[in-house]
């Protein structure tokens, strides 16, 4: 005879086999043994202790009773449940909650950790892509300001000793320059010629510094070496004091001069204009038509591919004065605040590496959690198939006495 598990309590009333009070009967045990046990215990559970403590202490007295009281207690209560046949309600309900709940229930447990350890792989791969991103934006901030990025607070200070190279560039591409005089000096005839100006008053920085150069003139030598410390101004805080910058020395000369570059500057963009202009004339013109208008003046015919080689070359230089890198290093070498900056912003490159790399172990050591919690489920299951196993072997023998023919409990696969 086949007997569904989810319905033993509906089987044995209709069979008369159960008493017409065992629902009060029932709790009223269910009470009873949390006041003894001192917490929930199902018939299996009784079972299992008895036999437990019946052969560790099982020893009993002249009476029959064991001489444990604990082991009595409890064995009393598993012949109050045998009492009524309501061990085998209770074995029924012990069934159907394993099978139907507490089974079901640790394998979505054991999904939703792969799940969360899924998530948790899936993070570690951003912030590995992170940490990677983050060290190529380093590295290139690295190569844009030529340090290596061994040592930042050493490094950015002495950025600024790259400044003596740059200018040096400048001087070898004005001082006593060929191309740059004849331009100048073409400038300074005809604007002399046609505008009567003093030639005094014509580009006159850039045509003393041709002649010049940058290196510094003895009586102007005061100093071959310089420490860069902008002091802070009187009306700010002196918030640099808690800070010890390096101090770094920095070769002098004309051009760390910042009116002397403006000066400069301001020449070679007029030169430029000029020449611009002049192209611009030319080109629109089969011949010298402005200096027809003044007389064929021979010495200030100059050809238009003569005048392309002039702008090209100021462009050049113009370039060398307005680029990019050495602003930024003329502002470093004033500017202990500009300095902390770009350190602080170096700095954070490798601060959010440092923060990927703790949240990899962080979410690593949380893998590890859910591992150990994933293999605790699948032992448990493991652990309530053998007992649904045993519980219902045992439930078919108890009803097999009580009916006297063979009955299979059935109702799941899990049960097969």
């Amino acid at each position: 005879m086949e007997v569904d598990y989810r319905k033993t309590q509906e089987f044995l009333s209709v069979r008369r086999k159960l008493k017409d009070d065992w629902g009060k009967k029932y709790k009223a045990l269910q009470i009873k043994t949390q006041e003894i046990a001192e917490k929930e215990l199902n018939y299996w559970d009784i079972e299992q202790q008895v036999n437990q403590l019946q052969k560790d202490e099982g020893q009993k007295n002249i009476f029959g009773n064991f001489q444990n009281k604990k082991l009595q207690n409890i064995f009393q209560l598993m012949k109050l449940f045998q009492k009524e046949n309501l061990h085998i309600i209770d074995l029924g309900k012990t069934l159907t909650q394993q099978v139907l709940y507490e089974i079901p229930g640790l394998k979505k447990q054991i999904i939703s950790i792969d799940s969360q350890i899924k998530t948790c792989y899936n993070r570690i791969d951003d912030y590995n892509q992170g940490i990677k991103n983050y060290k190529q934006m380093f590295e290139q901030q690295c190569q844009k300001h030529l340090i290596k990025g061994e040592n930042i607070d050493e490094e950015v200070p002495k950025m600024i000793e790259q400044i003596p190279d740059l200018f040096e560039e400048i001087n070898s591409l004005v001082h006593n320059n060929q191309t740059l005089f004849e331009a100048t000096l073409y400038y300074r005839k005809f604007t002399q010629t046609y505008n009567n100006v003093q030639l005094d008053f014509i580009v006159p920085k850039l045509f003393e510094f041709i002649h010049t150069g940058n290196h510094l003139q003895a009586d102007d030598d005061k100093d071959d070496f310089e420490i860069i410390q902008a002091p802070p101004k009187q009306d700010e805080i002196d918030w640099m004091k808690y800070i010890q910058p390096v101090q770094v020395k920095i070769q002098e000369s004309r051009l760390m001069d910042t009116k002397l570059r403006n000066s400069l500057l301001s020449d070679l963009l007029e030169l430029q204009y000029f020449l611009k202009a002049r192209i611009q004339n030319l080109q629109n013109h089969s011949s010298n038509a402005i200096l027809d208008a003044y007389d064929n003046k021979e010495e200030l015919e100059i050809s238009l591919q003569k005048l392309e080689e002039y702008d090209v070359f100021i462009t050049l230089i113009i370039n060398k004065f307005t680029n990019s890198k050495l602003r930024q290093l003329l502002i470093l070498k004033d500017s202990q605040k500009t300095q902390q900056r770009l350190i602080e912003n170096l700095k954070s490159f490798n601060q959010q590496i440092t923060k990927f790399e703790y949240n990899i172990k962080s979410t690593e050591s949380k893998i590890q959690d859910l591992e150990y919690e994933k293999d605790k489920a699948q032992k448990e299951i493991q652990q309530q198939l053998d007992n649904v196993k045993n519980i219902k072997q045992v439930l078919q023998n108890y009803m097999t006495d009580l009916f006297k023919t063979e009955i299979t409990v059935i109702g799941d696969a899990i049960l097969q």
